[in-house]
Order: structure tokens, then C-alpha cells, then sequence
């Protein structure tokens, strides 16, 4: 007896079995990233939070090392007024005042304002008080730029590991009705308060030295 046997052209065009076919997903639901894909607003808040995290690190990096230079040079300058403080009251008392504490240093000053005779040993005072009055005026200064430095570091390091743990996160976040106000808070944060932070470094005034 003969077999009914399909013809070529239709074993080409049989649909496979259930059985054997591998399930059809949608890309678009929940199910269809699971294999480490992402839709349009993952990779969309991605991008953003991976943007941010860069813009971090270099504000970190650049600016943190602009404000470490600043106090550099503020350290340098007060340490030249103490020096010349310390010379003119050396001059002054005949004793070594480089060797004793700068506590010591300025008690011998008041003592010598009372009872300083001549006019050689006035000038020598009067230099010593310019100097104390030059490095007291750094001592604000000095207090404010390491104050501004830690804000600036702190601000940034704190947009960097929220974005960092943001992306290892994506999923989560994508959708949330907060994302949007953080992600601005964090680029306001990322304009304001470095240009706040370089205005005071770079300001003038505060730069002058007391007047004699």
C-alpha cells in the first residue's frame, strides 16, 4: 500500500510544533530584559546618571585640586608673616624666638608694647605687629577656604555614589517619581557650588593685607 507521503512544498512551509518552539517575548515588558537589556527609559536614566558620575569625578579631581593649591599658598603666606614676626621680635628681645612656641612669641610682643624706649627698637616693634596683624588676617581665610574645599568635595563624591549606586540599580529607579527633581537637585548642585567655591578662592578683598 502506498504512503501518503506530504509533498516537498508542504513539510517547507508546516508550522513548528508547540511543543518544540522557543517562547516569543516582548521586549518591551519586564520579561524581555531580564537577559541584561534595557528599554528606552532605562537606557535613557543610565546615560544621565553615568554622565553625572563622570562630571563628578572630574569636578573632584580638577577642583579639589585647584582648592588644595589655594591653601597651599594661603599655608605658605601665613607661615612668612609668622617668620617675620618671629625675626622682628628676635631683633627686638636679643633671643631666639624661633625656637619657642608662637603662644610665647606673641606674649613677649605685649610685653615689649609697654616698655619699648628708643626709636631703632619701635620700628623693630612696629614691624613685628604688621606681620602679627598679616597673619591674623589669613586665619579667616585659611578657615574658609577649608570649609569651602570639604563642601565641594563632599557635594560632588556624594552625586558620584548616588549615581554609581543609581546604575547598579536601573531597573528599581526607572519610573520614579522623585528620579526626575534628584537628577536636577544633582546638576544644580554640580554648576552652583563649584563657581561658589572658586568666587571665594579668588576673591580679592580678603586677599589685602590689614593696613598698617
Amino acid at each position: 500500500m502506498a504512503r501518503n507521503t506530504p509533498a516537498p512544498h508542504q513539510c517547507a512551509h508546516r508550522p513548528p510544533s508547540s511543543r518544540n518552539a522557543a517562547p516569543q517575548v516582548d521586549e518591551r515588558t519586564p520579561a524581555g530584559y531580564r537577559d541584561g537589556t534595557l528599554n528606552e527609559m532605562e537606557l535613557g536614566l543610565s546615560q544621565t546618571l553615568g554622565t553625572l558620575a563622570e562630571s563628578s569625578a572630574v569636578l573632584a579631581a580638577f577642583v579639589g585640586l585647584v582648592g588644595i593649591c589655594r591653601l597651599h599658598v594661603l599655608f605658605d603666606r601665613r607661615r612668612d608673616a609668622e617668620g617675620e614676626l618671629r625675626h622682628w621680635m628676635m631683633r627686638l628681645t636679643k633671643q631666639d624666638t624661633f625656637v619657642r612656641p608662637l603662644e610665647a612669641v606673641l606674649a613677649m610682643v605685649e610685653e615689649e608694647r609697654t616698655r619699648v624706649e628708643g626709636c631703632q627698637q619701635k620700628d623693630f616693634l612696629e614691624a613685628a605687629l604688621a606681620a602679627d596683624r598679616r597673619r591674623r588676617a589669613l586665619q579667616p581665610v585659611l578657615r574658609r577656604a577649608r570649609a569651602t574645599l570639604l563642601v565641594l568635595e563632599a557635594t560632588t563624591l556624594t552625586v558620584l555614589g548616588a549615581c554609581t549606586a543609581g546604575l547598579a540599580n536601573i531597573e528599581t529607579l526607572t519610573g520614579a517619581s522623585w528620579m526626575r527633581p534628584a537628577i536636577w537637585v544633582a546638576i544644580l548642585s554640580q554648576v552652583v557650588v563649584p563657581i561658589w567655591c572658586v568666587w571665594l578662592w579668588t576673591e580679592e578683598a580678603t586677599l589685602r593685607e590689614s593696613p598698617q
